[in-house]
């Protein structure tokens, strides 16, 4: 319980200051692309680059995640079902 709390915790902390880094950093930069250029706010991009990164590594470590997904199903059929 305490566990999950203090996620909590680190992730509403997490949030706050990315919205406060974002409410004080309003200048704006060019983004420079292969096709273009652009204006943006200086947090977007830096935003952005997060969201990307944490949906990758997400991608990443789906494999992992439904291989421990599926020892657990056969484990919890395991202990209902016991062999005699």
């Amino acid at each position: 319980m305490l566990h999950r709390i203090l996620l909590w915790l680190c992730i509403i902390v997490g949030l706050l200051l990315a919205l406060g880094f974002g409410a004080e950093n309003t200048q704006r930069v060019t983004i420079r692309y292969f096709f273009g250029q652009g204006d943006t706010a200086v947090y977007f991009p830096i935003y952005f680059a997060l969201i990307l990164g944490a949906l990758m590594a997400c991608v990443a470590l789906m494999p992992w995640w439904l291989s421990l997904k599926r020892e657990n199903i056969k484990l919890k059929k395991l202990i209902n079902h016991p062999k005699t």
